[in-house]
Formats: structure tokens, sequence, C-alpha cells
């Protein structure tokens, strides 16, 4: 899968996105791939560790 600038996506790669029900953008991890969707790993503005479930090209790679 790709992301936003079309860079292949992977397990353990860090990316960039905006944070469900705010406006703000965060970083995250890639845990898991679906047929369709990516599911990444990331801290809440409040604090807790939990897991999104996202289209591909709304993640940005981070540059390694």
């Amino acid at each position: 899968m790709k992301d936003y600038f079309g860079n292949e996506l992977g397990v353990g790669d860090k990316v960039a996105f905006t944070e469900p029900q705010y406006r703000n953008l965060i970083d995250g991890e890639v845990v898991k791939f679906t047929p369709q969707k990516v599911r990444v790993r990331y801290m809440t503005s409040a604090g807790y560790i939990t897991t999104y479930l996202s289209l591909p090209n709304f993640l940005i790679k981070a540059p390694e």
C-alpha cells in the first residue's frame, strides 16, 4: 500500500495523520494491513495508546 505521496508503507513505519475526531496532526506506527486499510498505533491527546483503522492515502510516511 502507498501513502499520500506514493511512498510504499510497511509494518513498523512511522507515519503522520490527523487524529480521529480532531484536526491536529499526530505521529503513529503502522502495525497491520487489511485488504483496503492500514491499522495505526498512536498515543491520543489524552495520553492513551490506541489503534486506528485508516485509508493508506490519509497517511504520510516519515522520512528515514
